[in-house]
């Protein structure tokens, strides 16, 4: 995607992002006040019971896609990070109707104002608004968002909204006195020193029963991890975007707007950005051919959905029942065809689409078949229902090499807790009676290693390798009285016992260097604590009302988005 973009995606836009992304742990369809009823007519939902229609929703799509791009580069799809369509969407239309309750008004010039600070709009060598580095911005999101000048100036006027809603309603959690914040520094940065002896389960794989009667006994006392769960096979008719190159290429090629977007693309990225799939440098015609091979792809990709929106309509207007799609594609002379089996988890094989459409097509039956069209990596699917497989549990003889690498990773675990829980118990009489905790780690037959001076701040501790992490030690510590041994404690590969010998505050010197960010810091965490604490309880007191529907919250509603019409 486009470098300046990329190099400038922390921006300093603490109202792009700082909503969009961190309520969504709030959202989901089970929470209090997610109903099903009382929707009004015609509305795709409601909240407060203020209706929310089709323009509403595609607004607030438009918005959440573009704060997705700003932060990670890309535009999102259905394996993007913490990317879930309707989540984002009803998120942020609960979010919006909050600031217009508590009478949050944002105007055009303050908005403007907004616009203009943007660092990747500024010169960078007289640090002015660049009018150029405007356009050349909505020309970016033009192509690849399918978002307008007024899509974007809407979406900053909401961020800035909504800045203004966490300032609001966070405002308690930001009274933190410089006296507490320096004790939560002191408590954070302590520093401790002791040794800690490692059992890592791998020590223990000869040890480990691999019978065929233990295999089969571990088979058998877990055999729901072998259980295959629910599928779904999905009849569809496929627009390959390669079906469209021909008729992309001349619309590339009579269009100078194409090639305005890809100069200004190329002006804004670093030459050592472009690079051939082995990393080598490209040069620069190399570079431009393979942004214009890019634009031609998207373009194809959003003729073949304007084909499929076409087949689609037609399909809605048939009888409801899944016979309907290859009566259909009979008549235009196209193919329908059968997906392979997929459950609601993984991808579907073969298709290369979102996340989504997983849960789209899981909301599919014999009644309702039909979905909207899915938008894929290199092709549009217009898609219905077929058939459920029902859930089966793999035999011993098909999942034999599974659940023989399952028992040896067990009980590897278990013999390396055992002999962990035995060292601590002996090791803490062993001190008792006045031995140290080294020679106590000898006469087992262990290694003590030592630890030096770790504290929250430490990244790792080499001597350790993988395991146990800072953190775990941490944990650890932070409960442990000096001069005392812990108790075994588990972690990833088996665990560990930690002797503490000192605890120590922080350094004078660091104190005084890092308490001001420190006390910056913890006042914005805990305005941000407060509003997601008053985020969470206005949701759940909320009336939010989108009933489940198939297609609606799917990625396939961000159809207009994806390029041209």
């Amino acid at each position: 995607m486009f470098q300046f973009i990329r190099k400038n995606q922390a921006i300093g836009l603490i109202f792009i992002g700082i909503v969009i992304v961190s309520f969504v742990i709030f959202f989901s369809p089970n929470q209090p006040g997610m109903g099903g009823g009382g929707v009004p007519r015609g509305a795709l939902g409601s909240i407060g019971g203020r209706a929310i229609d089709y323009d509403d929703y595609m607004a607030a799509l438009k918005e959440a896609r573009l704060g997705y791009w700003l932060r990670e580069g890309e535009w999102p799809t259905g394996s993007g990070r913490g990317w879930d369509e309707e989540t984002q969407v009803i998120n942020r239309l609960f979010l919006l109707d909050e600031a217009r309750r508590l009478g949050i008004e944002v105007t055009d010039e303050v908005a403007a104002a907004r616009i203009v600070e943007l660092p990747f709009l500024r010169d960078e060598r007289t640090g002015t608004f660049n009018r150029a580095a405007y356009e050349q911005f909505l020309g970016v999101i033009l192509q690849q968002g399918g978002l307008a000048r007024t899509d974007f100036e809407r979406f900053m006027r909401r961020e800035v909204a909504l800045q203004h809603l966490v300032q609001l309603t966070g405002m308690s959690g930001a009274l933190v006195p410089p006296r507490e914040a320096e004790a939560r520094y002191l408590e954070a940065n302590r520093q401790y020193s002791g040794s800690v002896v490692v059992f890592a389960a791998s020590n223990y794989v000869a040890q480990v029963d691999l019978s065929p009667d233990a295999i089969g006994r571990h088979y058998t006392n877990r055999m729901a991890e072998y259980r295959i769960p629910e599928r779904m096979v999905v009849r569809y008719v496929r627009f390959a975007a390669t079906q469209f190159m021909a008729e992309a290429e001349t619309e590339f090629n009579t269009s100078t707007n194409f090639a305005q977007m890809i100069d200004a693309a190329i002006q804004q990225r670093d030459a050592e950005t472009f690079r051939d799939a082995e990393g080598n440098p490209q040069s620069p015609e190399a570079a431009r051919t393979d942004m214009t091979e890019e634009f031609k792809r998207n373009l194809a990709l959003s003729l073949a959905r304007r084909k499929a929106n076409e087949f689609a309509n037609r399909l809605y207007q048939m009888e409801p029942v899944p016979d309907s799609l290859d009566r259909l594609a009979e008549e235009l002379g196209m193919e329908a065809q059968r997906s392979f089996p997929f459950n609601a988890f993984e991808p579907a094989p073969g298709m290369r689409v979102p996340s989504t459409f997983n849960r789209a097509a899981f909301a599919l039956s014999a009644e309702e078949p039909f979905a909207t069209p899915v938008i894929g990596e290199e092709a549009v699917y217009v898609y219905a229902f077929d058939r459920r497989i029902p859930p089966d549990v793999q035999p011993l003889e098909l999942v034999w090499d599974r659940v023989t690498e399952s028992l040896r990773r067990s009980e590897s675990r278990s013999l390396a807790e055992a002999a962990g829980r035995a060292f601590a118990a002996a090791a803490q009489a062993a001190v008792a009676e006045g031995k140290s905790f080294e020679e106590a780690s000898a006469e087992a037959g262990y290694a003590a290693i030592p630890v030096d001076r770790f504290a929250r701040s430490t990244v790792s501790l080499p001597q350790l390798g993988l395991r146990p992490t800072v953190s775990e030690l941490l944990r650890v510590a932070e409960s442990l009285d000096v001069g005392k041994i812990s108790g075994f404690t588990s972690s990833f590969d088996g665990g560990f016992v930690l002797f503490l010998g000192s605890k120590e505050p922080a350094p004078e010197e660091e104190l005084r260097r890092e308490l001001p960010e420190f006390l910056s810091q913890a006042r914005q965490l805990g305005r941000f604590s407060a509003f997601m604490e008053w985020e969470r309880k206005r949701f759940a007191a909320a009336d939010v009302r989108f009933p489940g529907r198939s297609g609606a919250g799917s990625e396939t509603a961000a159809a207009p988005m994806t390029g041209a019409q």
